[in-house]
């Protein structure tokens, strides 16, 4: 349960919280199958809220951005600072490139 609320506390830190779309896909094929969906803000508050939400096996969807939505609010460094905490150093770069859309060297 640990690593969903870290995931979803990192997506809406990094993320448009309130504008951008999830679904949280819970035991899937599963008797206890659950979908929550809507901004990130609503999804974290929900799974907080309901104990059973947070264990299982999970799929996360993220909703792409919207035109209007700029690249340029990623902090990389943030971004970055959050993945360390979580993974070996050269996966959190690779992976804070990915995110931020620009080159590994740039860390």
């Amino acid at each position: 349960p640990h690593r969903l609320l870290t995931t979803l506390e990192m997506l809406q830190e990094t993320q448009s919280a309130e504008t951008r779309e999830i679904a949280i896909c819970r035991e899937l094929t599963k008797r206890y199958e659950t979908i929550l969906r809507g901004s990130i803000g609503e999804v974290l508050r929900e799974v907080k809220s309901k104990p059973e939400n947070q264990k299982g096996e999970f799929v996360i969807v993220i909703g792409g951005s919207s035109a209007t939505e700029p690249s340029a609010d990623i902090d990389s460094a943030k971004v970055l600072r959050l993945l360390r905490a979580e993974m070996p150093e050269s996966r959190a770069v690779s992976l804070a490139a990915k995110i931020c859309v620009i080159p590994k060297k740039a860390f």
